[in-house]
């Protein structure tokens, strides 16, 4: 329950106690301190939150030598990926991507737009910024070192973390709510990503207290956190031990949820 609906269901706050449900299992204590306001707390229980539990049985990292871009990609190469990225904060992604080509000039950017009709609008900018760039769909050999490239190829995303060295993760940098960046993290690469991520709000802001995700306000602190991760990367196999670690602590909602409707059923 969001703030927005609370405010909402207090329009009919006489209506609520007649007919309010028998349990209600809120995912956290906040959406259970709203739903306690409405129904009374002797109703309202929290659980773990079911998002979890699809993660359960993850796959590990990709390997390389089953990566179906590690024909395009060499082992070494420092790859910086930038996935789903929203058409609000493609000004600023140019200028990052600018950024970083004068900082880092042997690395390789992949730009991911979120919408493939943003395809052509790329493709205007970075001729305007005379960038070394090319589109995925060209490239049939090892990408050359110090190129942007702009895929226009579908389903290639989480192969491409797989090979990164630095990631961020858009739908951040403006107030889009954010794209998903757990993938970058079964990947075994820690993403940064921008102020605004309240669709995954529910993952928890522990996530950033165990360094798991690297939150940033703006384009010269993304390209700061970026240009770290190239220098200094993590290991792969670590990163992923300590996400599948926090999941591991989170998951199960879906048990209780069932062992909660069974114990109401007669």
């Amino acid at each position: 329950m969001t703030a927005k609906s609370l405010s909402w269901y207090t329009r009919l706050s006489g209506l609520w106690p007649n007919i309010r449900p028998h349990r209600i299992l809120a995912v956290d204590r906040e959406n259970a301190l709203r739903y306690s306001y409405i129904f009374g707390s002797q109703a309202v229980h929290t659980m773990r939150n079911i998002k979890f539990d699809r993660w359960a049985g993850m796959q590990e990292p990709v390997p390389y030598v089953q990566n179906p871009l590690s024909s395009l990609v060499k082992a070494q190469s420092r790859l910086v990926v930038y996935g789903s990225i929203r058409r609000e904060e493609e000004a600023d992604l140019l200028t990052v991507v600018t950024k970083m080509a004068r900082l880092h000039p042997r690395a390789i950017q992949a730009v991911f737009p979120r919408h493939m009709h943003r395809i052509p609008t790329w493709k205007a900018a970075l001729r305007r910024s005379g960038l070394n760039w090319k589109l995925r769909s060209t490239i049939q050999d090892h990408i050359p070192q110090g190129t942007v490239v702009l895929w226009d190829c579908m389903g290639e995303l989480e192969s491409a973390y797989a090979l990164a060295r630095a990631v961020f993760v858009g739908g951040s940098l403006a107030p889009k709510g954010g794209q998903n960046f757990l993938e970058s993290l079964a990947q075994g690469v820690v993403p940064c990503i921008g102020p605004w991520w309240s669709n995954f709000s529910w993952v928890g802001k522990d996530i950033l207290d165990q360094g798991l995700l690297t939150q940033v306000s703006g384009p010269d602190e993304l390209v700061q956190a970026l240009s770290l991760s190239l220098r200094a990367p993590q290991s792969r196999d670590k990163v992923f031990d300590r996400f599948r670690k926090y999941l591991n602590q989170r998951q199960g909602g879906v048990h209780q949820a069932i062992e909660s409707i069974r114990r109401e059923l007669p």
